[in-house]
């Protein structure tokens, strides 16, 4: 599991979260498991979310691949406990 933090130019957009100026920041996940397929997703940017899905790794690196949605769900519950408290800013770990 890599997490890459990126930045960019966009134009004023807004959004449920208000608006944001011309830069824009995202963090890119990309898994690969044991048969070398890979997978590639986006969350919103920021150190607070940068760092919650750092501290994630664990629950999924070397985990077996998901045979049902019942291990999905223990992933999600996993990982959802260890970062249960947010942050004042409503993201993340609080620590």
């Amino acid at each position: 599991m890599k997490v890459i933090p990126v930045a960019g130019h966009d134009s004023m957009l807004l959004n449920i979260g208000g608006a944001h100026n011309a830069r824009f920041t995202r963090n890119i996940v990309v898994l690969t498991d044991n048969a070398g397929h890979t997978g590639v997703g986006e969350a919103p940017g920021g150190e607070v979310i940068y760092q919650t899905l750092l501290a994630a790794i664990p629950q999924v690196v070397g985990v077996r691949s998901p045979d049902s949605i019942a291990w999905c769900s223990r992933c999600t519950k996993a990982i959802r406990r260890r970062i249960s408290t947010p942050s004042a800013k409503g993201r993340g770990p609080s620590n």
